[in-house]
């Protein structure tokens, strides 16, 4: 059996930032996402890179980021959240 609760557990660097975007009260746009994306981005060579909020946010930036629109064809898996038949 898995355990589900070691990916929420805290270690203290990641407390201290988490305690600092809930004082700050900016959970969309804020200073830890502006770092976040900055150290990541530098991570893995790149200009930039943009955080986002779900899957299907990150699937239409990268639409667009190719200029894929209407009339555009696109392939993909038949089915999603697979995951979810486990629980």
């Amino acid at each position: 059996m898995v355990d589900q609760g070691a990916a929420w557990r805290l270690d203290d660097t990641d407390a201290l930032a988490l305690i600092n975007v809930l004082n700050e009260g900016r959970y969309i746009l804020g200073n830890e996402v502006k770092s976040f994306e900055e150290e990541f981005a530098s991570y893995i060579g790149v200009k930039y890179a943009i955080g986002v909020g779900s899957g299907t946010e990150a699937l239409y930036i990268a639409l667009k980021a190719y200029d894929i629109g209407s009339g555009d064809e696109v392939i993909t898996v038949s089915h999603t959240q697979w995951q979810q038949l486990q629980q």
